[in-house]
């Protein structure tokens, strides 16, 4: 394994370890509830807007787009800077995103506030990943990784409690009267005939129209500001501190994937209705922009005078696997997260209340996969296998789980079903931690760009595979096909794994990895 990090931050006691990556839980929570704020209120505002699922899925798509962007200058700056002040203004700005989405008026209004949250809530992943990389040993990661990326499931499970009180809960026919009095008149000034005409986009007004499922973003957006208090009350500015580096500019590879985004924004703007040509489109995109990523983190890595990583051949051949787990655990993950609540609804026909409740008991699933997992990891690495043993053996069994999407697709409505969504819930968002300790063991010193790369690389995928999902509703009309081949994804990393990682030497903490035997 790569030596770690410089400890030049002054000693911290374990406890505080743990509670730093307790934080980083809720970190992730809250990105999670700004995000899937929107997806459990999809029904609610497709109908108010009149949005189809083909519009749906070109605000995941946005999404995805500007997280792989905002994946790339985040994973930058987190190698760059010290992220004790980068993580909390990133977590400041998808906050604000999120709270903007309660004040828009239509469906341009959210494609915009979508693609600004994406943009920021991507700093969460490289701020994350470089924190628990550097307080934390090689062993302890798979559980730290478990435990902030648990937060996603939490933040899951509180959402929809939110929105039940909120807006189910006796289902409010306005704002309350302080949103109406705050924001009302502001975003009303930028009506035709206001006093401040164009002063703000017509997209976000009126806000003070019926519309329950406003308030849960209002108020979701708000939390954002205890979280940074907290951080800077038990975060100090050394306890991450690490060495000055110069990194190559980002001005290139940035350019490159706006230009390509230019590409398929300018097919909306000329009303292309083909299917076939707008998912091309978007095809070719995911590809140009992958192809560029990994070659510039390959430029960015060439060179390494302090001879830290793993051998060349070795570190470009793991990255492709990565590239490949990415995109398969998150296929599985962000297909359910997107589209089981419509599922639910629109082709099994449970009532929005119900589908609320499921969904709170999903994510205690998926919250209990996660830490399971990492937990597993743990304890199979004490009983005496090797560290990458462990995390390959819990990563196939969550695959395995995973691929009982088939069988759900097959069913009808009833207890088996939603029992088998529970089990592939818990399975998913297990990957996730052993996905982040096999990221982290090809370099300490590039972690953020690397975590960067692939998270940009992943939502590139992401980006093609949501509008793809939603032109195959719109045109099956039925979620079943995709539901199946969601579940498949993760059996495809794991023969990647198996195949491509190649073997390592047990090993001590803190010496590097061998690599014993290429494939």
């Amino acid at each position: 394994m790569p030596d770690p990090l410089p400890n030049v931050a002054p000693a911290r006691s374990p406890s505080w370890k743990w509670l730093l990556c307790g934080l980083l839980l809720l970190a992730t929570m809250l990105n999670y509830m700004d995000r899937l704020t929107l997806n459990l209120s999809a029904a609610r505002i497709m109908g108010e807007f009149g949005m189809d699922e083909r519009q749906y899925g070109q605000l995941e798509s946005a999404f995805a787009f500007a997280f792989a962007v905002g994946a790339i200058i985040f994973g930058w700056m987190a190698d760059r800077w010290n992220v004790t002040l980068l993580y909390p203004l990133a977590l400041l700005a998808w906050s604000a995103e999120g709270f903007a989405t309660g004040l828009v008026g239509g469906f341009v209004g959210l494609l915009l506030c979508r693609s600004l949250l994406g943009l920021a809530e991507a700093g969460n992943w490289p701020c994350a990943l470089r924190t628990t990389q550097h307080i934390l040993t090689p062993s302890q990661r798979g559980m730290g990784n478990g435990i902030l990326q648990s937060g996603a499931a939490l933040g899951a499970i509180l959402t929809p409690l939110i929105i039940w009180w909120l807006v189910l809960e006796g289902n409010p026919g306005k704002y309350p009267e302080w949103v109406a009095g705050a924001v009302g008149g502001l975003a009303g000034a930028g009506q035709p005939g206001g006093h401040f005409a164009g002063l703000l986009p017509v997209a976000l007004a009126p806000v003070y129209h019926p519309g329950a499922w406003r308030y849960p973003f209002m108020v979701i957006g708000a939390l954002g500001v205890t979280w940074v208090l907290l951080w800077l009350l038990l975060v100090r500015r050394a306890d991450l501190a690490m060495e000055r580096r110069v990194s190559p500019s980002l001005i290139g590879i940035v350019g490159w994937l706006v230009l390509l985004w230019g590409m398929d924004v300018a097919l909306q703007l000329l009303q292309v209705d083909d299917p076939g040509a707008t998912l091309a489109v978007k095809a070719g995109v995911s590809a140009l922009g992958i192809v560029a990523v990994a070659r510039w983190l390959f430029r960015c890595t060439q060179a390494d005078e302090e001879g830290e990583k793993l051998p060349r051949g070795a570190f470009v051949r793991r990255f492709w696997v990565l590239v490949v787990l990415v995109v398969a655990v998150n296929t599985a993950w962000h297909f359910f997260r997107a589209w089981l609540p419509l599922f639910l609804q629109k082709q099994l026909l449970y009532s929005e209340a119900t589908t609320s409740g499921f969904m709170v008991a999903y994510y205690v699933s998926t919250d209990a996969g996660s830490l399971a997992a990492g937990a597993a990891a743990l304890y199979l690495s004490r009983r005496g296998r090797t560290v990458h043993a462990s995390r390959v053996c819990v990563f196939a069994a969550c695959a395995g789980l995973t691929a009982l999407s088939v069988a759900v697709a097959l069913l009808g409505r009833g207890p088996l079903l939603l029992g088998l969504l529970l089990v592939i819930g818990f399975a998913a968002l297990g990957l996730f931690p052993l996905y982040y300790s096999f990221s982290q063991e090809l370099t300490t010193r590039h972690q953020g760009k690397l975590t960067g790369a692939l998270g940009c690389i992943n939502w590139l995928a992401m980006y093609l595979l949501q509008a793809a999902v939603g032109e195959l509703v719109k045109a099956r009309g039925s979620y079943s096909l995709g539901v199946a081949l969601a579940g498949l994804a993760p059996l495809v990393g794991v023969a990647a794994l198996v195949l491509f990682w190649g073997r390592t030497l047990p090993h001590a903490e803190g010496k590097k990895v061998i690599e014993a035997a290429s494939v």
